[in-house]
Order: structure tokens, then C-alpha cells, then sequence
């Protein structure tokens, strides 16, 4: 029974599959796959932007300017509403507590997103939920410190459309779900 809770991991994982080696080979049991693949998106090849316009539509949704460097348009968007304090200490804004999203021209002709979200817990579903409406990837979703308070979250996506601005319009779609933003009061159509 030397093999029994490598087993139950691996039965806990899904199963085992025709592919898996067996016990006592050298191949390693493949890791159970965690990450969520969103349905690939309806595009119109045909209505791809230029960069000046992919950039533009970007900025707009997103409502900043951001950084351009070698290619990449960065956007960092600090949680300045919270007051996070690890062990009891203050913990500055500027330490790394930031949602930041980088966009690119992939060589494919695609706008691609690649970033992360820092959310409070309580937050991370109502993100997760607008990102994957967007057909936008999440690489993954762990703690962002230890021994903090409120407890934060970070989420790790990546994005591709032909359209910039989609995928920045999903973006800030998920941002609303953090921060003030959440918390300001509804408007109802009636």
C-alpha cells in the first residue's frame, strides 16, 4: 500500500485515464488541470484594428492613458480604498497593491491581455464571473499575501480578440466589481 495516497490523489483528481503511467514508472502523474478555458470567441477577422486604433478604444474603455513601452500598453490601477495591513503594520499602496493589465499586438495579428487583478475576497467571484463572460482565461486564483487583513485575492488572466477595446470594455467590466465602484449605488431602470 506504499502507492495509496498517490491513488487517492490521483482518483481525487478525476480518475484515472488510459494515459496515466503506472505505478512504479519514471513518468510523473500528470497534475490535475485547474485553470478555466473560455469558449473561443465569434470574430470577424475582417474588422481588425491598426494599433493607433486598437490603443485609442483601450485607453478609452479603460478611461486612462496608461504606459507604452516596447510594444506594451500598461495600466495600473491601485486599491487605494482599502487599508490592508499585514500582521497588524500598515502596508502601502504602492508595495505591489494593484490590478495592472498589459496589452500587446501578438505576432497572430491578435490584441492580447495579459494581467492580474488584486481583489478582497468577498470581490472575487463577481470579477471571475464578468471576466469569463468576456471569454477571458483565468490562469489563476491564490492569495495574494499572508497574514493580512482584509484578506486579498489575486486573479491571473490572459485575453485575445481582434478588437482592443472589447477586451479593455471586459476588463473594466470587472473592475466595477471592486472597490468604490462596487460599493456606489445602483441605478434601476424601471
Amino acid at each position: 500500500m506504499r502507492h495509496a495516497p498517490l491513488l487517492l490523489i490521483v482518483l481525487l483528481a478525476g480518475g484515472c485515464s488510459a494515459r496515466t503511467p503506472a505505478f512504479g514508472t519514471a513518468h510523473p502523474v500528470a497534475a490535475p488541470v485547474l485553470a478555466t478555458r473560455a469558449p473561443q470567441a465569434e470574430v470577424d477577422e475582417a474588422d481588425d484594428e491598426t494599433d493607433q486604433q486598437a490603443w485609442q478604444s483601450i485607453r478609452a474603455a479603460l478611461g486612462k492613458s496608461g504606459d507604452f513601452r516596447d510594444g506594451v500598453l500598461s495600466f495600473a490601477f491601485p486599491r487605494d480604498d482599502l487599508e490592508v495591513t499585514i500582521q497588524g503594520n500598515d502596508t502601502p499602496v504602492a508595495a505591489g497593491i494593484a490590478s495592472e493589465f498589459r496589452f500587446y499586438r501578438c505576432p497572430c495579428g491578435m490584441i492580447n491581455v495579459i494581467g492580474q487583478f488584486v481583489v478582497a475576497d468577498y470581490e472575487s467571484n463577481d470579477v471571475l464571473d464578468a471576466l469569463r463572460e468576456g471569454r477571458v482565461e483565468i490562469a489563476s486564483v491564490g492569495p495574494l499575501l499572508l497574514h493580512e487583513r482584509p484578506r486579498l485575492m489575486l486573479i491571473r488572466f490572459q485575453g485575445e480578440n481582434h478588437h482592443g477595446g472589447k477586451l479593455a470594455k471586459t476588463l473594466r467590466t470587472a473592475l466595477s466589481w471592486t472597490g468604490r465602484e462596487r460599493m456606489a449605488p445602483q441605478k434601476l431602470d424601471h
